[in-house]
């Protein structure tokens, strides 16, 4: 119409009905864009408590983004994407914040050992989960046992 309105027909009010149809056109696109918008928010949160349930199952196999884009079957940048939007911490980041939550969870019972939790959080060497850890929260496993237990 707008087409129309502007390359065929000459009359007076030509120009107030072209404002009018086209203040039309972005009304109507703006609502298209709000439903895209509102269904592909639930479809992200869907993915995020997916990406959520998955790590949870799966902390003590893997820590690699990619591993758990797959388990989803996604791509990373949407899944990245997600994480963003959610928590605005990238995938990477917010797996290994995972994983800190979960460690330091098993660290505030008594009676932890360190050497098991390094194991049940799926490292190889209890050094390599101590060091993880220290990067993480800059102080180590025993360190944060006895600061927490007193």
């Amino acid at each position: 119409m707008i087409y129309k309105e502007y390359f065929l027909i000459k009359n007076e009010g030509r120009q107030e009905l072209l404002q009018t149809l086209l203040r039309t056109f972005i009304v109507k696109v703006q609502s298209q864009l709000a439903r895209v918008e509102k269904r592909s928010n639930k479809e992200s949160k869907a993915q995020f408590i997916q990406l959520q349930k998955a790590i949870d199952q799966n902390i003590g196999h893997t820590r690699s983004a990619t591993d758990y884009v797959n388990m989803l079957g996604t791509t990373y940048h949407q899944l990245n994407s997600i994480v963003k939007g959610v928590t605005n911490k990238s995938l990477k980041v917010f797996i290994d914040d995972t994983l800190i939550l979960n460690a330091k969870r098993l660290l505030c019972d008594k009676g932890s050992n360190i050497n098991e939790i390094a194991f049940m959080l799926g490292f190889d060497e209890p050094t390599n989960f101590t060091k993880f850890f220290r990067k993480q929260e800059g102080l180590g496993p025993k360190e944060f046992m006895s600061k927490i237990n007193g």
